[in-house]
């Protein structure tokens, strides 16, 4: 899974945000097993690629990743992908591999908060959230 990361890393890192937004609907995760928390999981997934296609191929798209609530977002939304998919079994995650991407997009594009009480806020609710 490592070099599967490394290779969608260096596509994600060498594209525009136009060209990440269209890999948002390209990607998918198989299951083995068609059941109801699959299908759960498929529809949060579909929510999901909608949601960063839709910001990312904004004209204001620079602004919209530099937000701290959106990493927080990216990161909170692989967490739980992760955890819901240690749960099932799939034979296809390249979905959370570019998500795993497009965090590390955001971390070389120098994250950059404009809203000082907005970056309080987030970061005090994610150190609450490590602490408990």
């Amino acid at each position: 899974m490592n070099d599967v990361l490394s290779r969608f890393d260096k596509e994600v890192r060498a594209a525009d945000w136009l060209e990440i937004s269209r890999m948002a609907k390209l990607f998918e995760i198989e299951f083995v097993q068609e059941n109801e928390k699959s299908k759960e999981i498929k529809k949060r997934i579909r929510l999901t690629r909608s949601l960063i296609y839709e910001q990312l191929k904004s004209d204001d798209v620079e602004r919209i990743v530099s937000k701290a609530t959106f990493f927080t977002g990216l990161v909170e939304t692989i967490d739980a992908l992760e955890a819901d998919l240690s749960q099932v079994a799939t034979t296809r995650s390249d979905f959370l591999i570019f998500l795993k991407a497009l965090l590390k997009k955001i971390r070389q594009e120098k994250l950059i908060v404009f809203k000082p009480r907005e970056r309080r806020n987030v970061f005090d609710k994610m150190k609450k959230a490590g602490e408990e």
